[in-house]
């Protein structure tokens, strides 16, 4: 559970804050660019400029989605979120020389995390009210175990210690991001009875 939970605020981290839009574009027979790097969390869109073709995925890593799509004067643009780390192939079913790769990383490092840094979190299990001290951080975010970020506290300059009114949180489990200048120092799970 806390590898999921370690892999979850990290994906909720970087895909909201490093998320980008990656254009290949399909004419003459082929794509371009013909290779593309990207991260996890990223967006490629394929756009037509001219022929008839598609984007067919033969090669992915797993726990990818398998694609096949047209890109043609009717269907101009299909758009694929990339989640998994590695290489995906694909090609055009009608031209088979015509060929694309996407290489994906995953940012898994923290940067600029401090080994020394550390907060309290209390109580946990909460009801109604969750105190958060910690020494420096500037942001603190709230998500459910999916992802969805439901509370942001923006902590002033020299404020260690802040109460969360959780009066409307549902009960279950919960994922706490602290942020010190944008770099996620800590983390914990949170359960409200």
């Amino acid at each position: 559970m806390k590898k999921l939970y370690t892999i979850l605020v990290l994906m909720v981290a970087f895909s909201q804050a490093h998320a980008a839009l990656h254009i290949i574009t399909v004419s003459d027979n082929q794509f371009t660019p013909a290779t593309l790097n990207a991260e996890c969390g990223d967006t490629v869109k394929w756009v037509w400029e001219s022929g008839n073709h598609t984007t067919w995925s033969n090669s992915i890593p797993t726990g990818a989605s398998p694609w096949v799509e047209s890109i043609n004067s009717i269907d101009t643009t299909y758009s694929y979120q990339v989640n998994e780390a590695g290489t995906y192939n694909y090609l055009c079913y009608f031209h088979l020389m015509m060929t694309g790769s996407i290489i994906v990383t995953c940012p898994t490092e923290i940067a600029s995390q401090s080994d020394n840094f550390s907060s309290l979190v209390y109580p946990n299990p909460f009801e109604n009210n969750l105190t958060i001290e910690t020494p420096d951080a500037t942001l603190i975010s709230i998500y459910t175990i999916t992802g969805e970020k439901i509370k942001t506290i923006i902590l002033t300059e020299g404020q260690t210690k802040t109460q969360i009114n959780t009066r409307d949180m549902a009960p279950g489990i919960y994922l706490c991001a602290i942020h010190k200048k944008g770099v996620l120092v800590g983390r914990r799970k949170l359960l409200k009875h």
